[in-house]
Order: C-alpha cells, then sequence, then structure tokens
C-alpha cells in the first residue's frame, strides 16, 4: 500500500514528498520520534482534531507497515478511526480499517483481522468506491491464499476469487494485489498513479 498513494488520493492538498533526499537521516529521525508521533496522533483524535489525525496516520502507514512497527500502527488506527467516524469520511475509514487488518494477520488473529476487513469492505461500499473495496478484499484473502516460494508466483494465487474480485471491482488499474506472504501477486490491466 506505500505505492498506491492513498494520501494523494484521499488528502489532495497535502505536500507529502514520496522520496526523500536523505533517506537514511528521515529514517533515523522517524524511528528517534515514534513515541512522539504516536502521542501526536492520539492528542490529535483526544482534542478532535480529526483531519490532522486521519491524515498523520495514512501517511504514517509508509513507516509502520514496513518497520513492522504494529503497536504504533494500531494504537494510531484505532485513533484515528475514531476520528474518520465524526467526519463521516467513509473512504478514510475504509483505508484505515484495510491497514489494521495486517497487524493483526502477522500476529496469527485471522478470526480479528477478517471482522476489521469486513468493516473496511462495508465502509468502501458506503462510499462506492471500487479501488478501496478491491483493497478491503486483499486485507482478508491476503494471509489465507496459498504461500509461494520467494520469487515465485503460486498459480493458485492466480486464479483465486479474491483476485478475481479485486480485478473487477477496479478493472482500470494496473496494481499489485499481495495475495500471500512470499511475494505472489495478481496484476490487473490499466495504470495507476504510484504515489
Amino acid at each position: 500500500m506505500p505505492q498506491r498513494g492513498w494520501w494523494r488520493r484521499l488528502f489532495p492538498e497535502l505536500a507529502v514528498a514520496a522520496v526523500h533526499r536523505d533517506r537514511a537521516s528521515a529514517w533515523g529521525w522517524l524511528n528517534a520520534e515514534r513515541d512522539n508521533l504516536r502521542a501526536v496522533v492520539e492528542l490529535a483524535a483526544r482534542l478532535e482534531d480529526d483531519l490532522a489525525a486521519c491524515r498523520l496516520v495514512v501517511a504514517l502507514w509508509s513507516v509502520y507497515e514496513p518497520g513492522k512497527l504494529f503497536d504504533d500502527l494500531i494504537a494510531t488506527t484505532e485513533a484515528a478511526l475514531q476520528a474518520a467516524r465524526r467526519l463521516a469520511l467513509p473512504a478514510v475509514e475504509s483505508l484505515l480499517l484495510s491497514q489494521l487488518t495486517f497487524p493483526y494477520h502477522q500476529r496469527g488473529q485471522a478470526d480479528e483481522a477478517y471482522g476489521i476487513a469486513v468493516s473496511a469492505l462495508e465502509a468502501a461500499r458506503r462510499c462506492g468506491d471500487p479501488e478501496l473495496q478491491a483493497t478491503a478484499i486483499e486485507g482478508w484473502a491476503w494471509p489465507a491464499m496459498p504461500k509461494a516460494a520467494p520469487g515465485k508466483q503460486s498459480s493458485a494465487s492466480q486464479e483465486s476469487g479474491a483476485g478475481r474480485e479485486c480485478r473487477r471491482l477496479a478493472p482500470d488499474r494496473d496494481r499489485e494485489v499481495s495475495l500471500g506472504q512470499g511475494g505472489a501477486a495478481e496484476r490487473s490491466r490499466g495504470s495507476v498513479d504510484r504515489g
């Protein structure tokens, strides 16, 4: 999800640099300031600065997910979910819920992840966004798919029902849909703004 440009799509007024000139220093700063970033999100939500809480969590996904910072991801996402609901932003709610499925999958809590993914799909349907619907489906399909060896694509994942549903919902996107640990992926036809 880091390269799908959700922050650009959901918050086009934001100027978030996709690439930092000094990547190592930027990552070092983000890691050093983890506690403060988490506190800022939680404070923003508590003070009902809801848009700030949502924006921060959508932007921080690209830090939390690849770094496997699941405690931070869960805490900030839960705070931002309250904010998105107060703002009545089902698109943001759906994305946050989809993001929230990943730490639960990684921790082996499949039932919890599935329930969150169902809520993500419901929110995506409320806003009528096929890309968010496909992302929600990806959230529950990802761990259940057959595992392929690293660098290999599972033939079962190529023909999965979840993959077909993602293509049906977002046929105009050239997107990778992660469908299993070990790098199994599907591609649908078209193009996407990689942000």
